[in-house]
């Protein structure tokens, strides 16, 4: 009855090292391929790019003189009135 025991617990810890080897494994693989997706995505390889599209060099400048040219609100302190207690 024991030695059952003994041999269904060990079957049972083998198979649970390898899903975690296993586990492992995959996470490793998983990381490797949002690395790699990531660098593709960046460099534009992932979809096709459109010729009439703005290089992000041109974009980035038109954004910047786009908000140099607004003109910025002065930020102001407004005074904290004091709270009023009810009246009871």
């Amino acid at each position: 009855m024991q030695e059952d025991l003994l041999s269904q617990f060990e079957e049972a810890s083998d198979g649970t090292s390898r899903l975690n080897r296993s586990t492992l494994q995959l996470e490793s693989r998983a990381a490797q391929i949002r690395r790699s997706l990531l660098s593709e995505a960046f460099a534009g390889r992932l979809v096709p790019q459109d010729p009439d599209d703005e290089p992000a060099s041109v974009l980035l400048e038109r954004i910047r003189t786009e908000r140099a040219a607004q003109l910025k609100p002065k930020r102001t302190r407004h005074a904290t009135q004091p709270t009023q207690e009810p009246l009871l």
